[in-house]
């Protein structure tokens, strides 16, 4: 679901002017030639980056020109194992500050994942977190003269200025699994697809059947290649570089964090999606079909393409790694269905 129309505060980098105030080159210490002790030299006056100004402005990349930085933080739990994602916003007021063992305020994120966490059914967060290769969330610390007394806009407005510091992306997604065991170190295919599907992403998988009598030079090349990847939208495709799908598997979660910071809009103005999924999408399991057409047409990759939108994944007639419009798998050749399992 969309979030809230978001808070937003002059960016902390620029301090809402747009542009960043940063060193020329020509005042660098660090040439061939340092000025002992350390000390910065002037600048030099037939320089052709600062025109003799010592400095030079540069576009603000933290705001990326808009001056202002969102007051939002989406955290999102899955679970691997069912493809559930419960998510919660937090923007300033949403969440009760509570005092930390060293006397200061927080707010206190570790109990929203613990939360997140139990609806899903995950068994922990400390156990999602390492499922998911991810750290566990910590309080967010408030600034030292925070105080309930204080006026509401004040709070609210040290509160946004908290978050839209967060040094991080603003949507920060936790793995886990439902078994307290020990997880397995990379989830099946449809386990995958099910997860972004929940996500709501793109899942594109691709694989390849070489032909028996391609050259394969120097070295030998494996039988098959694969290759997935989650999108905010009809991404470019990877071409089938896994030598097996459990490694193309591993190697789209080690991505997920750069995925993710595509999705956040650049626009502070427009706020981050909560997704939730309380009924995951059901999938069946696309290796078989996909090797089986990939034996029918060796040489050749095929494409299989998952949308949350859709009610049928997409396949093109040919592999394309530019997103195309795409065709509908015909069920009888391929029945995968993505449908929610709510009917």
């Amino acid at each position: 679901m969309t979030g809230t129309p978001t808070a937003t505060v002059a960016c902390p980098a620029c301090q809402g002017s747009t542009l960043r105030l940063l060193p020329c080159r020509c005042r660098d210490n660090r040439g061939p030639f340092p000025i002992a002790g350390g000390r910065v030299p002037a600048p030099r006056r037939d320089c052709q980056l600062c025109d003799g100004t010592g400095s030079k402005a540069l576009a603000c990349l933290t705001c990326c020109g808009y001056g202002r930085s969102r007051a939002q933080l989406v955290l999102t739990v899955a679970n691997v194992d069912t493809g559930t994602v419960a998510s919660r916003e937090v923007v300033p007021g949403s969440v009760a500050p509570c005092r930390n063992p060293d006397g200061g305020w927080v707010l206190p994120l570790t109990d929203l994942l613990r939360d997140l966490a139990a609806t899903v059914g995950v068994d922990s967060v400390d156990h999602g977190a390492a499922a998911g290769r991810r750290p566990v969330g910590q309080d967010l610390p408030l600034p030292s003269w925070w105080r309930p007394e204080l006026p509401l806009a004040r709070r609210r407005e040290l509160e946004a200025a908290v978050l839209a510091g967060w040094p991080r992306i603003p949507w920060q997604v936790y793995l886990g699994g439902s078994s307290a065991a020990e997880p397995a170190a990379v989830p099946p295919l449809a386990n995958l697809v099910r997860l972004g599907l929940g996500l709501g992403l793109t899942v594109s998988v691709t694989m390849l059947r070489r032909r028996p009598d391609a050259p394969t030079g120097s070295a030998p090349r494996p039988a098959e290649g694969w290759g997935v990847t989650f999108s905010a939208g009809t991404a470019p495709a990877l071409l089938p570089i896994h030598p097996t799908v459990q490694v193309a598997v591993a190697d789209c979660l080690a991505q997920l964090d750069l995925v993710l910071a595509e999705t956040v809009p650049v626009d502070p103005d427009i706020p981050v999606v909560v997704p939730v999924t309380p009924v995951p999408y059901q999938v069946t399991d696309p290796v078989p079909v996909l090797a089986r057409l990939a034996a029918q047409q060796a040489g050749h990759p095929i494409l299989l393409r998952y949308a949350p939108t859709d009610r049928q994944p997409h396949l093109p007639e040919r592999f394309d790694p530019d997103p195309t419009p795409l065709r509908p798998i015909s069920t009888r050749s391929c029945v995968l269905s993505t449908r929610s399992g709510d009917g």
